[in-house]
């Protein structure tokens, strides 16, 4: 079994939704699931004996979903503790968001 280097799915995505708050924006929905795939996807290359968090994606028209997170927030942010996340981790997270924070839903969609 492959270690997992966060417990929750919402250890990620809280993650990015602070980060947009940091940066003075708001992250739709739609596309905080798009930067958690795209971060599931880089951490999976860096780190082949690690996931990045215990998540399974649905992908449909509207791109891919990870169906807990969206029950979850689809009435706000819910009350979830979350653990802190080691530096090669917060990495992945941040090089992500770089590179593909600024784009819009349409264009990660066509990523």
């Amino acid at each position: 079994m492959l270690k997992l280097a966060v417990d929750s799915c919402f250890d990620v995505a809280f993650w990015l939704l602070d980060r947009t708050l940091d940066d003075g924006e708001y992250l739709q929905p739609q596309k905080m699931h798009r930067l958690m795939f795209l971060s599931k996807a880089y951490y999976a290359s860096a780190r082949y004996d690690e996931k990045l968090m215990p998540a399974s994606f649905i992908i449909g028209p509207e791109g891919p979903i990870e169906p807990t997170v969206f029950r979850a927030i689809e009435r706000g942010r819910p009350m979830a503790d979350t653990s802190s996340l080691e530096e090669h981790v917060e990495h992945v997270l941040d090089s992500v968001w770089r590179q593909f924070g600024s784009k819009s839903v349409e264009r990660l969609t066509k990523s």
